[in-house]
C-alpha cells in the first residue's frame, strides 16, 4: 500500500511539472504573437494614391425677402413681419452649393420650406413663395444643409403664420 502512495505522489509531481512547462510555453507563444502584431501595426503603411476623403459641401442658400417689391434686410437671420402683409420669399441655390432647405421659426414653432436640390446647369435653382403673418412678429429664417424629407409647410407657394 505504501508503494502505491509513492507512485501516486510521483505522478502528481510529474503532471504538475508538465502543466507548468506547457503554461510557460503558452505564455512565451502569446508574447511572441503580441510583439509580432504590435510590430506589424506600427510598421505597416498604405499608399495614399487614390484614397480621397470628401468633406461635406458648403450650403450657399441665399434668401431674398420683399414687401410690395421692395427688398427687406434680414439681420442675423431675423426679420420683423407686419400683420396681414404678404411678403415674397425667394430662395436661391447656386450651382456650386450643396442642397438644403430653410427653417422659419416664429414664436417657438418651426416651419419648413421645400427641399432645394442642386442642379448641374449654370443657372441657380430658385424657389419662390408668399409668406404672410396674422400678427406682427419677429421671424428667424435659418438655412440648413442636407435633405428634408418630410412634408413642407409651404403649400401652393404660400406659407401662413398664425
Amino acid at each position: 500500500m505504501e508503494n502505491q502512495t509513492k507512485n501516486h505522489d510521483k505522478l502528481t509531481d510529474k503532471a504538475f511539472s508538465r502543466s507548468v512547462i506547457i503554461s510557460i510555453i503558452g505564455i512565451v507563444i502569446c508574447m511572441i504573437c503580441l510583439c509580432s502584431t504590435t510590430y506589424a501595426w506600427f510598421t505597416e503603411s498604405l499608399p495614399s494614391q487614390g484614397n480621397e476623403i470628401k468633406m461635406a459641401e458648403e450650403c450657399l442658400l441665399s434668401i431674398t425677402l420683399t414687401k410690395e417689391g421692395i427688398p427687406l434686410e434680414v439681420v442675423e437671420d431675423k426679420v420683423e413681419l407686419e400683420a396681414g402683409v404678404p411678403y415674397t420669399v425667394t430662395l436661391s441655390l447656386p450651382k456650386n452649393s450643396a442642397s438644403g432647405y430653410y427653417i422659419i421659426t416664429a414664436e417657438g414653432k418651426s416651419y419648413y420650406t421645400d427641399y432645394i436640390a442642386r442642379h448641374q446647369d449654370d443657372e441657380p435653382h430658385t424657389v419662390t413663395f408668399e409668406l404672410t403673418a396674422e400678427t406682427d412678429r419677429l421671424v428667424t429664417i435659418t438655412p440648413r444643409w442636407g435633405i428634408y424629407v418630410q412634408e413642407s409647410d409651404v403649400v401652393d407657394s404660400k406659407l401662413n403664420l398664425p
